[in-house]
């Protein structure tokens, strides 16, 4: 393979060549954008005569015909904008020249897509994964249960394994959804008593954002708060403890607010001056982490004047003549009703109707939920068959609705993800239903089934007016933890790190660590909204004692807020140093492991992960007679000691030149990182080289040099982060009709400086993610 194939090798099954478009009757064609540059620079290696890359780009008569191979040009525009080609030797264009070259292509295809309607795609009918089922059980049923982890694998299609085209269904899957459905609902309408609610520090009040005593006087309008975590919903009672300061005080009136919002006021009334009396207010709260305070309204001018008189001394002499309130104790019990939240959701019903009216209620809302739309009539009349026949056979009420609600969890309905077409028929463009949109809302940021928020704007038509104020609310939500723990790894190809083996170093305990860091990280980008690029050079990650000792830092080991060490399992934000060779992702030890070899770095893995990952230009697989490294080097007068020492052999055979040019220096600027990310100065006994030369004669040194490369790269990694998360966010791969939608999204994130979430935001607001299309032809309705 000749250097001058760098460009096309991987293009030529893509599109066509010699494309000659006919010129419409009448009108002169547009001509082919860039004509000037395409003669001075490639015609010498891709015209008529010599076709290199069996390309020949003198059969492309005007715009029309460059249009119709996007792909091919697109792809002409990156190796031209990034100095690939012209290749080195041969004359090269200026900067100017080269942005004209690009700017004149991406008009060609600006002009082409202007007032055309975007061809959305289509998706396939989508089997639920094992995360989805798992979440969506936990959803629907509200039990911690993972049946989906005794599944078989799904298997990964385009990068992910939310993907409609490799989600199968076996019939040893299908004994498995059998199973798991009996035990759901089992589990769903026993299971163990709710979780009493837990307070959070039982003695931290606090009054103007300072942590105050547990015996207090709190007569003053600044609130006391309390955090508690509620591990169901239902209804609790705040219990207070507590007697009056002072005489002739007014009657205690307090505002209570949950997370800063007041939802009730009450007035204390004590029976008897100067005892303690237990008063309690009653509160319906939600599942999660809430923060409960108490704000006295009536801290008349008086009282205060008075309280200024008397400050209260640290033995409490005075404290007889402060008027206020002393609180003893407060405390958060309940939920009152200790039925399971689960159960209680799911046979919730009216008492007063007939037993069948009460079986047809609890039905028809399980269903609904289940299959994320309202179930129709004849759908719940077939549950309800099965209901009555139940009956008949001797099982009592709740036995005969578990056998139906088991049918439901096995139904295709609930199984898959199924987006029927109203108009099917109809081959332009169209949104999806409002309940399908819920539907790829929630599947892509919380891997679940839509909640109840979603379903209501679904029902009254209004989920496609709210979609950033959803988005920003689901962002916000613990369920999205979804996004980053289901994308993240497999974008990152570090999901399988836990299958790993690399000898005793590599341990349980370093290969969660490797992995947690990595989660953090992204985490951390989405929580804050970072840019995207700090996955290339943020100068911060997340450490614990394990992985910091692994990663040499001795600053590691006391939280910089309090000097308190820092306890060996807990991960905290670590500051990296400016100076230092690591930054961003490109070099946590769970990449670095991942793209070495069991015995030594691999160069050639670790610039594939970031053509592939980062810049979204993959190389063809090797040919089937390229030996492997080690073969390549026996034998040789004086065989290299070094990984890149055999590289650089390996290269110079011409059948490998070409796509080692583009691949090993990226890697060769990781070399420093051995096989767990450990850095070092020497490749056995020989010093590490990690200088690197681009093909278009750019050379860098090290970490530093490669963010800087990257970094100039910046839309490039922008564009391959979007097409993976597109891919991901309709669970298809993308095809040439896309490439608008991705450049849309990638100037949008650009013009908003690079913003993670704004990311998300695009691709939510995107067509093919909203619209749907009929069948082609040649296609399945």
């Amino acid at each position: 393979m000749k250097p001058l194939r760098l460009l096309f090798v991987a293009l030529v099954a893509l599109a066509p060549m010699s494309v000659r478009a006919a010129d419409p009757p009448g009108e002169k064609p547009a001509p082919v954008p860039g004509a000037a540059f395409v003669q001075k620079y490639c015609l010498s290696c891709h015209g008529a005569e010599k076709k290199r890359g069996d390309l020949d780009l003198s059969g492309f008569r005007d715009e029309a015909a460059v249009v119709a191979t996007r792909k091919v040009w697109s792809n002409a525009v990156r190796a031209v904008r990034d100095g690939e080609m012209p290749p080195k030797g041969a004359p090269q264009p200026t900067a100017d020249e080269r942005e004209a070259f690009a700017e004149a292509v991406r008009g060609a295809f600006r002009r082409a897509d202007a007032g055309k309607p975007r061809d959305p795609g289509r998706v396939t009918i989508r089997r639920l994964n094992r995360a989805e089922y798992n979440n969506t059980v936990r959803d629907l049923c509200q039990i911690e249960f993972e049946p989906a982890d005794n599944f078989p694998v799904d298997e990964p299609s385009h990068g992910f394994d939310n993907q409609g085209d490799a989600l199968s269904l076996s019939p040893l899957l299908m004994e498995r959804y059998l199973d798991a459905a009996e035990v759901v609902v089992t589990r769903a309408l026993a299971g163990k008593p709710a979780k009493p609610a837990e307070r959070v520090g039982f003695a931290q009040f606090m009054v103007s954002g300072s942590k105050v005593p547990y015996r207090l006087a709190v007569f003053t309008s600044d609130p006391v708060a309390a955090t508690f975590r509620i591990a169901a919903d239902g209804d609790y009672l705040i219990r207070l403890e507590g007697k009056p300061l002072g005489k002739g005080d007014p009657a205690p009136e307090v505002a209570v607010s949950v997370g800063g919002k007041e939802v009730k006021r009450v007035t204390f009334v004590f029976p008897e001056k100067g005892a303690y009396t237990k008063f309690e207010i009653p509160l319906a709260l939600k599942k999660g982490k809430h923060s409960i305070s108490l704000r006295f309204l009536n801290p008349a001018r008086e009282l205060e004047e008075k309280r200024s008189m008397y400050p209260p001394s640290v033995d409490g002499q005075n404290k007889e003549k402060l008027p206020g309130l002393e609180l003893h104790a407060i405390d958060l019990v309940g939920p009152t009703d200790d039925t399971p939240e689960g159960r209680r959701r799911i046979l919730a019903c009216d008492p007063k109707a007939p037993r069948r009216e009460q079986a047809r209620e609890i039905l028809t809302r399980f269903a609904d939920r289940a299959f994320r739309r309202p179930a129709t009539a004849e759908e719940v009349d077939r549950y309800l068959k099965l209901y009555d026949r139940s009956l008949e056979a001797g099982q009592n009420f709740e036995a005969a609705i578990g056998t139906s609600l088991q049918a439901i969890l096995v139904s295709p309905n609930f199984l898959f993800r199924v987006e029927l077409d109203d108009r099917p028929q109809e081959k332009g463009s169209h949104p999806i239903s409002e309940y399908q949109l819920a539907s790829r809302l929630s599947y892509f940021l919380w891997s679940s089934m839509p909640d109840e928020a979603l379903l209501a704007l679904a029902a009254k038509g209004e989920l496609s007016k709210n979609l950033d104020a959803q988005v920003t609310r689901m962002l916000a939500d613990d369920r999205s933890d979804a996004l980053v723990e289901n994308f993240a790894p497999q974008w990152l190809d570090i999901r399988d790190l836990a299958r790993v083996t690399r000898g005793p170093q590599l341990d349980v305990r370093l290969r969660e660590s490797m992995a947690r860091e990595t989660l953090l990280f992204c985490e951390e980008v989405l929580r804050k909204d970072r840019p995207v690029t700090d996955f290339l050079d943020g100068r911060y990650t997340f450490l614990n004692e394990r992985l910091a000792r692994h990663y040499g830092l001795a600053q590691f080991g006391r939280d910089k807020r309090t000097a308190a060490p820092v306890p060996a399992h807990t991960f905290v934000r670590f500051e990296l140093p400016a100076d230092g060779p690591r930054a961003g992702v490109l070099t946590h030890a769970s990449v670095l492991t991942m793209t070495s070899n069991p015995d030594r770095t691999s160069p050639v893995k670790r610039g594939t992960w970031i053509l592939e990952n980062v810049l979204a230009s993959p190389t063809p697989p090797p040919p089937a007679d390229v030996p492997a490294l080690e073969q390549a080097a026996a034998g040789t007068v004086k065989e290299p000691v070094t990984v890149r020492g055999r590289l650089e052999l390996h290269r110079s055979k011409p059948g490998c030149a070409a796509c080692h040019a583009k691949i090993d220096p990226l890697g060769f600027a990781l070399e420093r990182f051995d096989v767990l990310g450990q850095y070092r100065d020497k490749d056995g006994k020989a010093p590490v080289d990690d200088a690197a030369e681009l093909s278009n004669g750019q050379k860098f040194q090290g970490t530093d040099g490669l963010r800087k490369v990257l970094l100039g790269k910046k839309d490039q990694f922008t564009k391959c982060l979007t097409e993976k998360m597109l891919t991901y966010a309709l669970g298809r791969g993308l095809g040439d009709h896309d490439g608008p939608t991705v450049d849309t999204i990638v100037a949008a994130v650009a013009e908003d400086n690079y913003r993670f979430q704004r990311l998300i935001f695009e691709v939510v607001k995107s067509d093919p993610f909203r619209l749907r299309r009929g069948p082609t032809k040649g296609e399945k309705p």
